[in-house]
């Protein structure tokens, strides 16, 4: 499928949707409600952060993202030097400097009354928001308190932990269970006790 040529610079103040093959603004990103990705979280997606105008390992992002693919039997229509200049163009229509870009594909809609999901038409977007912070400065400066819930992330043996998803409502009660408590945030174990990750970030210790 044929890209469209690339955008002026801040056609679409303040992000950029990629869909049904054409950059639009964000108010026109939609998703039918039919979607396996929407009803069976059937879906695989990567997100390559842009600061100071850069994008930071982008090829990285892809590699994954198209690795996903793979493992999901999923396919988009471009190919990888047409994906960058779509995540490029998102950026640049959208005027921003710092930003978070998204790749995302779903299984689509299969034909009614199927459920094999080979005959689904899978659907490619991608998009360009404004960077945001998961804690206020002054979190940042002071510490956020973190609750580890005990709420056990899905196992490996049953999703593929290298394959980005949507599966959150593990991540989303353990938020509950944080607030429930009065901490700012959460993060879950696995089925040994050990900590794994937060809602939408990685857990080091040093």
């Amino acid at each position: 499928m044929p890209i469209p040529a690339t955008p002026p610079m801040n056609q679409f103040e303040g992000g950029c949707v990629f869909i049904d093959g054409a950059y639009a603004p964000l108010s026109e990103a939609k998703i039918s409600m039919f979607d396996w990705g929407f009803t069976r979280s059937d879906v695989t997606y990567d997100v390559a952060t842009v600061w100071h105008g850069s994008f930071f390992r982008l090829d990285d992002h892809m590699d994954r993202f198209f690795r996903s693919l793979q493992k999901m039997h999923l396919a988009i229509p471009y190919s990888r030097a047409e994906l960058r200049e779509i995540l490029h163009g998102c950026v640049r229509a959208g005027g921003l400097q710092d930003s978070y870009v998204a790749m995302v594909c779903t299984r689509g809609v299969p034909p009614k009354g199927a459920r094999d999901p080979r005959q689904a038409q899978n659907r490619f977007y991608a998009y360009a928001l404004p960077y945001v912070w998961i804690a206020s400065r002054e979190k940042q400066l002071a510490g956020i308190d973190l609750h580890v819930s005990e709420r056990v992330r899905i196992a490996p043996e049953s999703v593929d932990p290298t394959v980005k998803n949507y599966h959150w409502m593990d991540l989303v009660q353990s938020m509950f269970d944080a607030y429930d408590r009065g901490h700012d945030t959460s993060c879950v174990v696995d089925g040994e006790g050990n900590i794994t990750e937060g809602p939408g970030f990685n857990v080091f210790t040093v």
